[in-house]
């Protein structure tokens, strides 16, 4: 009897041991990803960096696609003020860790000069990283950056690494916590919207003008 119960207990160990290392082993390397991913060609290489913050032209929308997020659910991606170079300004959250992987939103940068993304990866109150290398913990570059292989208009490939270095014990860098892929779009801006909203009403109010003054 005392066996029997030894072998249960040793067959449970194992199964927990193996739910705890099995999504870990389970996740998407970067490259793995991009080699999957329809037009994207091959893996242009670990590191590739194509920028770390961006001027505003305000001339379209940014449509952002949550493509992995391998490490937690807790992580929160969103853009910043990067007017300052090396200063990060305000923060606005675009993805939080309940939204799955797929789902997309449209951004429009408004109100700024440059911009620039980040990632806390422990959600609110955390330690957050960003894609100008010079405002992280020892200069790291938890962000990898890459061109979008197939973005018509332009865009961006960001693969994060959550584990923020210099403030936690660092492991293997894999920069697959998290992949957002970042495609611009040549439709008009709200500002711009507005315009032609109210571009009746000002042709209508120049009419009256120009009958009351016949």
């Amino acid at each position: 009897m005392r066996h029997y119960r030894l072998v249960v207990a040793v067959v449970v160990a194992v199964v927990l041991v193996a739910a705890l290392i099995g999504p870990a082993a389970a996740e998407t390397s970067v490259e793995a990803w991009w080699n999957a991913q329809p037009g994207f060609g091959l893996y242009p290489g670990e590191g590739t960096q194509v920028g770390d913050r961006w001027p505003n032209h305000l001339d379209a929308w940014y449509v952002m696609e949550l493509e992995e997020a391998g490490s937690a659910d807790t992580n929160i991606f969103g853009w910043y003020d990067a007017t300052m170079a090396g200063n990060p300004g305000a923060t606005h959250e675009i993805f939080a860790g309940a939204d799955p992987v797929g789902a997309t939103k449209c951004i429009y940068f408004d109100g700024v000069d440059f911009f620039g993304f980040y990632m806390d990866p422990r959600g609110p109150g955390g330690h957050l990283i960003y894609t100008e290398d010079n405002t992280n913990p020892a200069d790291y570059r938890q962000a990898w950056v890459f061109d979008h292989p197939t973005a018509e208009f332009g865009g961006w490939v960001i693969a994060w690494d959550d584990i923020v270095f210099g403030v936690e014990p660092i492991g293997t860098p894999d920069h697959n916590d998290m992949i957002v892929t970042i495609q611009k779009t040549p439709e008009l801006p709200p500002s711009a919207l507005l315009t032609i909203s109210m571009l009746p009403l000002g042709l209508a109010y120049l009419r009256g003008r120009r009958r009351k003054e016949s």
